[in-house]
């Protein structure tokens, strides 16, 4: 089963006020297939509105094996661009498929995206 979970940085002046949200999505590896499932878009949907009902903090979104997405944007070799990706020069080896979280990503206000 896929571990997902929050973390919730606050500013030193005020505690209980987050100043974002970070989420941690397992992208599977090991003995797990090699995706962010519907199940956890669909966890990071209903987290991010019971967290930020209305997208005032930002959001952050970390998994470890990259999206399909991200093989369509990444350079061959780091130095030409200000893509992070393997320091060997190897191909990506991206998730199997796309089940929904880039969708839920792209229309979200409130997740920092990078741009070029």
């Amino acid at each position: 089963m896929p571990s997902n979970y929050v973390l919730q940085p606050s500013s030193s002046n005020d505690s209980k006020s987050p100043v974002a949200f970070l989420y941690c999505i397992d992208s599977g590896g090991g003995t797990y297939p090699e995706v962010v499932s519907r199940s956890q878009a669909d966890w990071f949907q209903r987290k991010s509105h019971e967290l930020n009902p209305d997208s005032r903090v930002p959001e952050i979104i970390f998994w470890h094996i990259p999206s399909k997405a991200y093989e369509k944007v990444a350079p061959m070799f780091l130095f030409m661009s200000s893509c992070v990706g393997s320091i060997n020069k190897e191909s990506i080896a991206p998730q199997q498929v796309e089940m929904g979280i880039m969708k839920l990503l792209e229309g979200s206000p409130s997740v920092k995206k990078q741009t070029g």
